[in-house]
């Protein structure tokens, strides 16, 4: 049996004898956990690794197993939960490894995550052979997941939105897109240099969200029922200086609700030049600190 740097040890589970001593020459030296699903091993010369399945092959996934302490406890509170060797390959540099000594690691890929450090599992191997044939002698070695540090949501802190780009104005299916493009693109999905769809962020991805807002019906989603102002409607009603403040203040209250949004206000303006037409002044100011500043339109004709 052989033991990690900071191995179980206290208590039945680590004085236990797992497989026998590892021989002279052919050894197993590490184990390192280094991404959440993944566990890379290391040994002493380099391992006979043929993908072929025949025997003494590394790449056989029932020469290894891994087995979790269930007492051992992660970060997060959870025991160690068991996982299982789904692939084995060979390392390469980006595993961490010299290129002159990726004959020496391998690469367990497991099909689950590891229980977050300081979860303790133990990796046992059997009829693993050098490049020259030698066989090392089965064992098992015990380590430690991976550490992961975890981190409460800070609502305080803006956290950047992105989306698929669908423009609603002109200025933004120029900002959003690579090339300037016409007004009949709007409403629609643009794609971006590569030919994936495009996405946009920022001030137009804000301004996409208040308009968003302001132009769904209340109730207009089953899952959201209170999401959406109605603008389009509410305008052909704006007879009462009771409906237009109660159209201001809950096109307020629906952007609020924007998670990048610490203030707003917004004023309704009728034209008398172009009275059939509302504009909606929109200004916000971003937890960022950011001003935004935009005028929506809505006809005030029956569709």
């Amino acid at each position: 049996m052989v033991m990690g740097t900071g191995a179980w040890g206290d208590g039945s589970w680590g004085a236990g004898s797992w497989g026998g001593g590892v021989g002279i020459g052919f050894q197993f030296l590490d184990a390192i956990a280094i991404r959440e699903n993944a566990l890379r091993v290391e040994f002493s010369a380099a391992v006979y690794f043929s993908s072929l399945l025949d025997p003494g092959d590394a790449s056989v996934v029932t020469n290894w197993s891994i087995t979790a302490n269930h007492d051992s406890v992660g970060l997060n509170g959870d025991n160690a939960r068991d996982v299982n060797v789904i692939l084995v390959t060979q390392s390469t540099v980006d595993d961490g490894v010299a290129l002159s000594d990726t004959a020496r690691f391998l690469i367990l890929t497991l099909d689950r995550p590891f229980t977050a450090w300081p979860a303790q599992y133990g990796v046992t191997w059997s009829g693993i052979f050098s490049d020259d044939l030698t066989v090392s002698s089965s064992g098992t070695f015990f380590f430690n997941a991976t550490y992961r540090q975890l981190e409460a949501p800070q609502i305080q802190v803006p956290s950047p939105s992105r989306d698929m780009a669908n423009p609603q104005t002109l200025s933004a299916a120029q900002s959003s897109l690579p090339q300037p493009v016409g007004p009949y693109v709007l409403g629609a999905f643009g794609v971006d240099h590569s030919g994936d769809y495009a996405t946009d962020e920022g001030d137009v991805n804000l301004k996409k969200r208040i308009l968003r807002r302001l132009m769904t019906r209340k109730g207009a989603f089953a899952h959201l029922p209170n999401y959406g102002v109605g603008v389009p409607d509410e305008v052909k009603k704006l007879g009462t200086a009771a409906t237009i403040s109660r159209l201001r203040a809950d096109a307020e209250a629906q952007i609020s609700q924007e998670p990048d949004v610490q203030q707003v206000r917004v004023v309704l303006v009728i034209d008398s030049a172009t009275p059939d037409l509302v504009r909606l002044r929109v200004a916000v100011k971003t937890k960022l600190g950011k001003p935004v500043a935009f005028d929506a339109a809505f006809s005030r004709q029956a569709a």
